[in-house]
C-alpha cells in the first residue's frame, strides 16, 4: 500500500497480489474474521488489514 498527498486529497493506492494464492479449484479467500491471519498484527490506521 502506498499513500500520499496530493495537494489537498490524500491518495491511496492499494494492490492484492493473489499470485501464490489463485489457482484453479482454490479458493482467494476463506472464511474467518478480517485479519485474523495477519502474521505481522494488525494496522492500527486501518482496521481488519494487515501491518506490512
Amino acid at each position: 500500500m502506498q499513500h500520499w498527498n496530493q495537494g489537498v486529497e490524500k491518495k491511496v493506492y492499494l494492490v492484492c497480489n493473489y499470485s501464490y494464492t489463485n489457482i484453479i479449484g482454490h479458493p482467494v479467500y476463506t472464511v474467518g474474521p478480517a485479519g485474523s491471519k495477519c502474521q505481522a498484527g494488525m494496522n492500527p490506521n486501518y482496521p481488519g488489514l494487515c501491518n506490512t
